[in-house]
């Protein structure tokens, strides 16, 4: 858990980059679904195979069963999700103490049964111009 965190604070100290227009597009036809994709299997509890579905930087950070423990200690008491909407999305290239490449944080507002009005937040990498998930946070 100490180390899933240490993840989350690099990424999260790390200064994003304006969005243009035209990747606009490229993010909700291409990266949205996967982030969404990947968040339905976490939500049917699927938690090693969303370890399994994570970039291999991610899973050289963070232990299987470290994961698997994490998230059911932090979601299962929240219960299922009732709604979700992107509240904003942020792109950069670096984050400090990990590879360099492109990055998108998806910050999505997320009510649960038992725990309305959350954050995920949810970081995709591109790796060989396909997006993968390196980091997955609730607050």
């Amino acid at each position: 858990m100490r180390c899933l965190l240490f993840f989350l604070i690099l990424i999260f100290n790390t200064p994003s980059v304006a969005i243009e227009s035209t990747d606009r597009n490229i993010i909700a036809d291409k990266v949205l679904p996967v982030a969404l994709q990947w968040l339905a299997v976490v939500d049917a509890q699927l938690y090693e195979q969303s370890w399994h579905q994570t970039s291999a930087y991610f899973r050289s950070q963070v232990n299987l069963l470290d994961w698997r423990d994490s998230l059911i200690a932090v979601r299962k008491p929240l219960g299922a999700v009732g709604s979700r909407h992107i509240n904003s999305v942020k792109t950069f290239n670096r984050i400090e103490g990990g590879p360099d490449g492109h990055y998108l944080v998806f910050i999505i507002d997320t009510d649960f049964d038992n725990q309305p009005a959350l954050q995920e937040i949810i970081t995709l990498v591109r790796i060989d111009n396909q997006y993968q998930v390196i980091g997955y946070f609730i607050e």
